[in-house]
């Protein structure tokens, strides 16, 4: 090479890496906008621009939790109507009327009497009161504490241990005992009961007993139990409260 072209080449070649380190600059820094601040009456408000928003840091997974769904469909709803109701006046639900009442004898023998009724309507009561029930009285001569004086008399009287007073109420079909009470014997020695029946259907009902005079009542709610020939108006009726209390207050069947 011809050594006077020597300063003509190093003067290109220093041009060439001058017009090269200014195309290849080194990146700036990018700065995120500043935090901006509206001052206002009553307090302040900010708001702060972020270019990664909504992106998710790099090396980090989401885990596959949500599913893809259907939207779900509109419904449109129906609007509700509202339908005035007819007013009844129906029979009062607390009332219930007699509608069988009788007296047996019962003394000298055994004797039992079945009735049947259809309850459609419960429930039903059947109150009994005892009148003159078979005593056994008398008198004893107490021992007195010294041997030189003569014992006390002392009467007694107390209820016979075989009298009694039986009510049994089944199922006229099937014999089904639905309730069984009374007086005497196997139960306690009260006078006067009241017996409720809440089994609809067609009842049985079976009265014994012996040395006893029972005075017995049917009650029964007149709306369904008693048809249009019955005239209320002649028919002895009461709340349930009351008759349920009959057997506290004595015999009540008037004759």
């Amino acid at each position: 090479m011809n050594i006077k072209f020597l300063p003509v080449a190093f003067a290109i070649l220093m041009l060439s890496i001058a017009l090269f380190s200014g195309c290849v600059a080194p990146p700036k820094d990018v700065v995120p906008p500043a935090e901006t601040v509206t001052g206002g009456e009553g307090g302040f408000s900010s708001s702060t621009t972020n270019s990664n928003a909504g992106q998710a840091n790099p090396g980090m997974t989401i885990p596959a939790l949500v599913a893809q769904a259907t939207v779900y469909p509109t419904r449109t709803s129906t609007p509700t109507l509202y339908q005035t109701q007819p007013v009844f006046t129906p029979v009062p639900e607390d009332q219930v009327c007699l509608i069988y009442k009788d007296s047996f004898n019962m003394t000298f023998q055994v004797k039992t009497i079945a009735k049947s009724f259809d309850l459609k309507n419960p429930p039903m009561y059947i109150n009994y009161t005892l009148t003159n029930p078979f005593n056994v009285t008398g008198t004893k001569i107490s021992q007195s504490q010294y041997n030189n004086q003569a014992g006390s008399t002392i009467s007694y009287s107390y209820y016979a241990p075989y009298s009694y007073f039986e009510v049994t109420v089944r199922n006229a079909t099937t014999g089904e005992i639905y309730t069984q009470d009374g007086f005497g014997t196997k139960y306690d020695q009260n006078l006067n009961k009241t017996i409720q029946i809440n089994t609809l259907g067609q009842l049985l009902i079976e009265m014994k007993g012996f040395n006893v005079t029972p005075t017995v009542g049917f009650w029964v709610k007149p709306s369904q139990n008693l048809n249009e020939s019955v005239d209320l108006s002649t028919t002895e009726c009461e709340t349930q409260a009351y008759v349920k209390r009959l057997n506290q207050i004595g015999p009540i069947f008037l004759t």
